[in-house]
């Protein structure tokens, strides 16, 4: 019994001498190292701690460094561990978008996004939780796509449409765009049932103010598109015929403008202004008046349906970034002529007035205007542009803004026209 109290006493010392040493250690660590956690269990008596993406294990008994995990850059990216929580694991995303957890005691490592041949789409991490994504066409359901893995709990949810009935879950395909702060969903109808007309709809997963996430549905709409406002990347969706909302990656709206039918009526504009409406590029080009100058004059603009932004389309850049204006004339702007394919205008201005006179294609998927030519003068006959140089060559172009030759009437044409003719009026005498 004596005995067996010893050992007893000797232990506790033993791991009050340890805990000890370890605070020392831990309050001697190098300001760059963050401590992770202590273990100093079952005869062990080791510091496990951090300096960037390096890992290491101090053992307080023989006073040895070890280093038990690195991630080496451009190969592994570090994305939590849950030391907070008294667990050893920590969690890296590889160049090959496998998510790994690696036990720092045990020195295990598994990949978490992996079951058997399929492989979940790494999505982001808020709030120590990992979001999955099954992008396979497995399963149609909307409720079994977007996995929700808890590091704190090392349990697997998923993100649920509570909103939406059962029977319809299976008609829709999530897709996911990584927010800020959580995910936004889009819920693309899939092939649907005869008489059922759905929606998309725009969700947030939101994990700002929730540990296990918010699901809200933001809005639904006809059309919902990625693209840039100011540099900044929004959600942009048609609230109605009329109307449009951009939403941030944060799940707020950022802007409410018109859609391209909304702008017809804002601007007063009839179908004589029109130029081209692409529902294609989601783009407007028209002629107007410029009522907000201080003497009025009818311009060349177009109508951002991503951005509700009107644009005036009067420069281009050249090649080194300057920014060049030019000006349409009436004559100019009576030959503004769409390309076969929808993917732009051919028009001409002056870039120099009354010395040089630029052939111009706008792009609608990127909104840039480009030169194609240039010249002392440019005219359109027989439904081609010409292009008269500085030193007296002359250029031709269709109105896809392609080289080509002269429409040129054949001379047989009026030959036999003139044949016809004359032998009509030989008859008559």
């Amino acid at each position: 019994m004596k005995k067996l109290l010893f050992i007893l006493i000797t232990l506790a010392l033993c791991s009050c001498g340890n805990e000890y040493k370890a605070k020392r250690f831990i309050k001697k660590l190098d300001s760059n190292c963050s401590f992770l956690f202590n273990d100093l269990k079952k005869g062990r008596a080791d510091v496990y701690y951090a300096e960037g993406n390096i890992f290491y294990k101090y053992n307080l008994e023989t006073k040895e460094t070890a280093t038990v995990l690195s991630l080496i850059e451009n190969e592994a990216a570090y994305l939590y561990d849950n030391s907070i929580f008294g667990k050893s694991d920590v969690f890296y995303l590889t160049s090959n978008k496998e998510v790994i957890r690696h036990n720092l005691v045990s020195g295990e490592k598994s990949c978490i996004n992996r079951d058997g041949k399929k492989m979940y789409t790494y999505a982001g991490g808020w709030n120590y939780h990992l979001l999955f994504f099954d992008e396979s066409n497995d399963i149609i359901n909307c409720d079994k796509k977007i996995i929700d893995f808890d590091i704190s709990t090392m349990e697997s949810s998923f993100a649920k449409f509570n909103d939406i009935d059962e029977e319809l879950k299976s008609q829709y395909i999530p897709i996911v765009v990584i927010g800020n702060n959580g995910l936004l969903i889009i819920l693309n109808p899939y092939i649907t049932e005869d008489g059922l007309d759905l929606r998309q709809i725009l969700y947030y997963y939101n994990f700002r103010d929730s540990q296990t996430g918010n699901m809200e549905q933001l809005c639904q709409a006809d059309n919902i598109r990625y693209t840039q406002i100011k540099d900044k990347p929004v959600l942009v969706t048609e609230k109605n015929y009329t109307t449009a909302v951009a939403y941030n990656m944060d799940g707020r709206i950022e802007k409410e403008f018109p859609t391209i039918e909304g702008w017809y009526q804002k601007r007063g504009l009839t179908s004589g202004n029109i130029i081209e409406n692409s529902y294609k590029h989601k783009i407007l080009c028209y002629i107007a008046n410029d009522d907000d100058s201080l003497i009025s004059s009818i311009r060349f603009y177009y109508y951002d349906g991503y951005t509700g932004e009107e644009v005036e389309l009067n420069s281009f850049k050249n090649p080194n970034g300057d920014v060049i204006k030019f000006v349409m004339g009436s004559e100019q702007m009576k030959h503004i002529y769409t390309r076969s394919d929808d993917s732009g205008l051919i028009f001409y201005g002056e870039t120099d007035f009354m010395n040089e006179y630029t052939l111009f294609l706008f792009d609608f998927a990127t909104r840039t205007t480009h030169v194609i030519d240039r010249g002392k003068s440019i005219s359109f006959s027989r439904n081609r542009f010409k292009v008269e140089h500085h030193n007296g060559t002359e250029s031709w172009y269709n109105t896809n803004g392609e080289a080509s030759q002269p429409e040129r009437v054949s001379r047989d044409y009026f030959y036999d026209m003139g044949v016809e003719i004359g032998n009509m009026f030989n008859s008559l005498f």
